[in-house]
């Protein structure tokens, strides 16, 4: 998500709280190859502008929700509100 690139994640652990099926990427069932197939696809008949599209969206979460910045933010708020 970082890089920029559309993702393509299975559908475990904290997965879904990132991709955001048609904003991001695609979320598939673990161990499904057609689901994985089905994504691949639908990511290369896309438009170039729909795949950077998605991918944005994906760095733009990253840089929102994990940049260091924000992080320490977050702990300063966090922690203020605890005093």
């Amino acid at each position: 998500m970082a890089s920029g690139l559309p993702v393509v994640a299975t559908n475990i652990g904290g997965l879904p709280d990132l991709i955001e099926p048609g904003v991001n990427g695609w979320l598939i069932e673990p161990q499904n190859a057609s689901q994985i197939a089905a994504a691949v696809k639908a990511a290369r008949v896309m438009s170039t502008e729909d795949r950077m599209s998605l991918g944005l969206a994906g760095r733009e979460k990253v840089l929102r929700d994990f940049a260091w910045d924000g992080i320490v933010i977050k702990l300063v708020e966090m922690y203020g509100s605890k005093g």
